[in-house]
């Protein structure tokens, strides 16, 4: 008998990510997924010796298909108070952080929240820093896609665009935007308004062993001594 582990036969686990660049992303060609997480959560289903497949889609569609479909994951996903009780938790893959983008000619500076005010802010559907300013009690703005919110900044239907530190600049030298900047604190730092640690995250119904083995392995790629 062959002592290789291997997932039973219907299940391999689909996994769903979204064009979240420079983590998880179409390249160029718009063929094959690529990007410093997915790097990385290749290698952990390789260690674990557990197939997959790799769709990207929309982060609302990516995230509630996880969310509610056997043998299914997503990354990469910041750990969050309403998300936690649905999955297991692989990480984190990487650390993100979370900046506002403005435009260059209103001269937005930040040193806390309250500094905010009034000002409109954008972000996208699904999108664990979009719940994390609301539940501050901030109206923001929702699109389908995250790239659309430097065209809405540059035209002025918000003040403010919440984003991803690498994430935000990325999108808009992409669209061709230009004026953007992130938003810096009195200092001259970018303010960061938050670091979270992003996650691959494993439907719940999924077996616990396909976890286990999933778990050891990034484990075992992150601390390989």
């Amino acid at each position: 008998m062959l002592s290789v582990a291997r997932v039973v036969a219907g299940e391999l686990i689909t996994v769903y990510t979204e064009h979240y660049p420079p983590f998880n992303m179409y390249d160029e060609n718009k063929q094959s997924i690529t990007g410093k997480s997915t790097e990385l959560v290749r290698q952990i289903f390789k260690q674990a010796n557990i197939d997959h497949a790799m769709i990207l889609t929309t982060w609302a569609r990516s995230l509630e298909t996880a969310r509610n479909t056997k043998n299914t994951a997503v990354f990469s996903t910041a750990k969050t108070a309403d998300r936690e009780k649905d999955f297991y938790w692989i990480g984190p893959l990487v650390l993100n952080k979370w900046v506002f983008m403005a435009r260059e000619e209103d001269n937005i500076i930040l040193d806390s929240f309250s500094d905010i005010g009034e000002l409109a802010i954008g972000s996208y559907r699904s999108d664990a820093s979009a719940r994390y300013l609301m539940d501050k009690g901030y109206g923001v703005r929702l699109t389908s896609f995250d790239g659309q919110n430097a065209y809405k900044l540059k035209s002025k239907r918000i003040d403010l665009w919440a984003t991803g530190y690498l994430l935000g600049p990325y999108l808009a030298r992409s669209k061709q935007v230009s004026g953007l900047s992130i938003v810096k604190n009195s200092q001259g730092e970018p303010f960061v308004y938050i670091e979270v640690g992003m996650y691959l995250a494993l439907n719940k119904e999924t077996s616990v062993d396909i976890y286990r083995r999933l778990n050891n392995a990034f484990r075992d790629i992150s601390d390989p001594h």
